[in-house]
């Protein structure tokens, strides 16, 4: 398993430049049928802020009262929202990346291992245009710029590390069967339902083990705590913990999974 888990890192690190420009063609490609082209990946957060604000803090009042919370609920609700942005486009897109890029696998000796990658890099653009956004909208709520702020290439860079590692393993089980995509296409919104950017995780203690082991959650409370509560990422060393302990259980299963069925991949495309 080392040697596979070299042998991964080997094939990003030599074929870096191709693959962050394989990304750019990738995002490219997302908005060609619009005509607004990669503006459309930031309206259409804009409008989701708007709805659910409208709907949740404006309809739902009871969700306002969260403790240490010195700001306006909207602000919480769109830090948590602005990785979620990223997130929902991988739990899909990246267990898809094999098949999407299916012409690599079949046409060329192409390092598979850095498909995952392309997938990660690919909307990492259009994340940090979003969260400049929340940011100017935050101080427009007299939120003052931070050092905490500092953290958020962490989070940032952490939640790439996710992606890639989710891409991986789930990208080759969904290359394998194609039901692995129809249930992760059923089950997508329960990752937004379930991973605290609704509601406040912290007052759940009954559910507060899950909580700490969902990835998702970790990155959105992180993102809430650089902005809102002016929280160093190892000040909570228990949803650290958590975190990197689904972290290694994911790569593990992913490099398992490459070292298995990597070399089958063009059979199966």
């Amino acid at each position: 398993m080392l040697n596979t888990f070299k042998t991964i890192i080997k094939d990003n690190v030599e074929n870096f430049q191709r693959t962050l420009e394989l990304a750019k063609v990738a995002q490219k490609k997302n908005f060609k049928t619009s005509d607004l082209g990669w503006l459309w990946a930031v309206v259409k957060p804009l409008l989701y802020m708007i709805i659910f604000y409208t709907a949740i803090a404006l309809g739902i009042k009871s969700s306002r009262n969260i403790a240490g919370l010195e700001y306006p609920y909207f602000i919480w609700f769109i830090t948590g929202l602005i990785p979620w942005f990223y997130i929902q486009g991988i739990i899909v897109g990246g267990a898809n990346c094999f098949r999407r890029f299916s012409f690599l696998i079949k046409r060329f000796d192409y390092p598979i291992a850095t498909i995952p990658t392309i997938i990660a890099f690919s909307n990492v653009a259009i994340h940090t245009i979003i969260l400049g956004i929340g940011l100017v909208i935050s101080m427009i709520y007299r939120v003052p710029p931070s050092i905490y702020w500092l953290q958020l290439p962490i989070y940032m860079v952490l939640m790439m590390l996710t992606a890639y590692v989710w891409s991986l393993g789930a990208g080759l089980l969904a290359s394998m069967s194609g039901d692995v995509m129809d249930m992760l296409r059923a089950i997508s919104p329960a990752f937004f339902w379930l991973s605290g950017i609704i509601f406040n995780s912290r007052n759940k203690e009954s559910f507060e083990i899950i909580f700490k082991l969902n990835p998702i959650t970790f990155i959105v409370e992180g993102y809430r705590n650089s902005i809102c509560f002016h929280t160093w990422i190892w000040e909570d060393p228990k949803s650290l913990a958590g975190f990197f302990a689904t972290f290694s259980v994911m790569t593990v299963i992913a490099i398992l999974l490459y070292k298995r069925l990597h070399y089958r991949m063009a059979d199966y495309m």
